[in-house]
């Protein structure tokens, strides 16, 4: 609670009461040292970390006695780490302390749609070397499970090696948003006017959403046709994008990993702006820091244990028909919801199965149109088989094992595409 909200409280309380601001603070002062008996902010930080069973690493300062890097996760972040090991996104916040220190979050996504924080680390610099430690501290949680299949970060290279060198069977994506970002930094006053810009912009999102390698190149030939009198503009999508990094935000090949649909840090920015509005100042210490993140934690540990008790006890009215007979309180209710917009695209489609995409299958493990459409015209539900084990797991316990994907080996073997 802010100083003058206690206040506030006190004269409700007490009309008569004569303390002021300066007597709140001094209260709080006094309040703090004998919590923390003498100890640094550091130390203190550690002792809270120690006392409520997190995973703490730290790095000292060559020739001194200083803490350069403090990485951190929840003990069940762990837990959920192991559930859901798939996909992962990472970006580093600002203005979280009074030291400056980058705060580098690394997020996952559960099967129910919800984000939890996987780790926290205070990095003393956002250089390759300083990353690479932080991926190792990472890379220690995984321990007897399989690695992330992907991991997703903005246009940092430091981190992007980084991952890389720590994760090498691992895809590593870039952030499409920020890609956005980036062009209309570099190339938007180029163009006088609106129109004109949201022609290149627009033709851009194209040539990013090409689903075969062919329509790329066919779509990327028309931007640089179209927009000829912009060389400038098109030496940068080229040098900076294309040339280097198609593989990781193009369509065409990034949908061919299991992503489960993220392809920007969107996930990683909303927790930023969340956990900002909880600290209310860019100078808090170490302690007071740590406190407004653990509660957020430990707040987003028990909507996601909600919302596994919603997908397996609620059976929303849409999903009562024959189709998802099977799937109601197995298949989590995030998952469903994907499964009926795709039953809308085969509901178009019809029979041939080459008017399908297999989009939705590629990246999520769950059926796609021409598979819908087939188990509609046979009148059968589909089979809790046909979903990745991912969509099953509605707990944090472990449950990456030979069995759970055997299952889905065996509904691949039997699909041809």
């Amino acid at each position: 609670m802010r100083p003058r909200d206690i206040l506030m409280h006190l004269k409700c309380r007490d009309p008569t009461n004569v303390s002021s601001m300066k007597t709140i603070y001094n209260a709080r002062l006094k309040m703090r040292v004998l919590q923390t008996c003498g100890r640094t902010h550091m130390q203190q930080l550690m002792k809270l970390i120690y006392d409520h069973g997190y995973i703490e690493r730290h790095r000292v300062q060559e020739n001194a006695e200083v803490v350069s890097e403090i990485f951190f996760a929840h003990p069940k972040s762990i837990q959920l780490v192991h559930a859901f090991p798939l996909v992962f996104m990472m970006d580093c916040t600002y203005k979280t302390n009074q030291y400056r220190m980058p705060l580098l979050e690394i997020v996952g996504v559960t099967s129910t749609g919800k984000t939890f924080v996987a780790a926290l680390v205070y990095l003393r610099a956002e250089k390759e070397d300083n990353y690479a430690w932080a991926m190792e501290c990472f890379k220690s949680l995984f321990d007897g499970i399989p690695f992330p299949k992907v991991i997703i970060t903005d246009h940092e290279l430091g981190l992007m090696k980084a991952v890389s060198m720590v994760f090498p069977s691992t895809v590593c994506l870039l952030c499409r948003v920020h890609i956005a970002k980036n062009v209309l930094k570099n190339c938007r006053k180029a163009f006088s006017d609106l129109e004109t810009w949201d022609k290149f912009n627009g033709a851009w999102f194209g040539v990013m959403r090409a689903l075969t390698e062919e329509e790329f190149c066919r779509k990327l030939q028309l931007l640089e046709d179209e927009f000829r009198a912009f060389p400038n503009e098109l030496s940068y999508l080229h040098k900076t994008w294309v040339v280097k990094h198609r593989e990781r935000f193009v369509s065409a090949w990034i949908d061919k990993h299991l992503h489960l649909g993220n392809t920007s840090t969107n996930r990683v920015e909303g927790h930023h702006a969340k956990l900002k509005r909880q600290l209310q100042t860019s100078i808090g210490n170490f302690v007071s820091s740590w406190q407004t993140i653990h509660n957020l934690l430990e707040l987003q540990i028990s909507d996601i244990r909600a919302s596994f008790e919603e997908s397996l006890t609620r059976i929303p009215h849409r999903y009562r028909g024959f189709l998802y007979r099977e799937l109601v309180g197995v298949v989590s209710i995030y998952a469903l919801q994907k499964i009926q917009t795709e039953s809308y695209v085969a509901d178009g489609i019809g029979p041939d199965s080459s008017l399908c995409n297999h989009v939705l299958y590629t990246t999520c493990g769950l059926p796609c149109a021409h598979m819908i459409e087939e188990y509609k015209r046979e009148g059968c539900a589909i089979p809790v088989a046909a979903i990745h084990p991912f969509w099953r797991k509605l707990g944090m316990t472990s449950c990456y094992n030979c069995v759970t994907f055997s299952l889905l080996v065996t509904v691949r073997a039997s699909w041809q595409f």
